[in-house]
């Protein structure tokens, strides 16, 4: 099976950055100690470290995806603007949250391979690259949320500048973190809301029946 370096480094960086904060701040606190660490060859706990890492960024990423997805609530989905247009096209929008986001999903996939080459290319290629943005940011941030719990922990329980400022450090990313994440969300609703406002026909050709589509024409003499 074939495995791509760019999923290690995909799953890796969030529990890398993880145990890069965590650990130290275990450690300044006493609630670990580096005994075992020092008892194992340098390259050994390196690459120890680094497979830890990866199963911990693939876990952070899971999280980060149900809380996107199951608790954040449907309205705030980014997809307000892709759903008037697509209204504004004369589609029928289901009620159910979820199912308007899988509309929306359809709506994509089976138009975008309809277009020429050159445009098929350059919109599947900007979505793909907006929304991995989106998800690398989204896994960062859920990464930092997850640390400002040991770190705020350890620093109650032993209080020092250090651990101040990497509590600090951990508060101010995560806020970066969260900025930037909404800006790839919205980026990513826009590029899809003109994208279906540009290849979806008007209203009155998506509410014509079927059969009327099909229907030939009638000569009149």
């Amino acid at each position: 099976m074939k495995f791509e370096s760019q999923y290690l480094i995909k799953w890796g960086m969030p529990g890398w950055v993880f145990m890069l904060l965590v650990l130290p701040v275990l450690y300044l606190g006493g609630t670990i100690d580096s005994t075992g660490i020092q008892n194992m060859h340098t390259i050994s706990a390196a690459f120890a470290l680094t497979l830890i890492g990866i199963v911990v960024g693939y876990i952070i990423y899971q999280i980060y995806f149900v809380l996107s997805w199951i608790y954040q609530p449907p309205e705030k989905r980014n997809i307000n603007k892709i759903i008037e247009i697509v209204q504004h096209k004369g589609i029928e929008v289901p009620k159910n949250w979820n199912e308007r986001f899988f509309l929306i999903e359809y709506l994509w996939h089976a138009n975008v391979k309809e277009l020429e080459e050159y445009k098929m290319i350059y919109y599947s290629n900007r979505y793909s690259y907006l929304l991995t943005r989106k998800h690398e940011i989204g896994a960062l941030l859920t990464s930092f949320g997850l640390c400002i719990v040991p770190v705020s922990v350890e620093l109650i329980s032993a209080p020092s500048l250090l651990l101040f400022g990497i509590f600090l450090f951990t508060c101010v990313m995560s806020w970066v973190l969260f900025k930037t994440f909404n800006y790839y969300s919205t980026n990513v609703e826009y590029v899809v809301a003109r994208f279906m406002d540009e290849i979806l026909p008007p209203a009155r050709e998506n509410n014509t029946p079927k059969n009327e589509k099909e229907k030939p024409p009638v000569d009149v003499y």
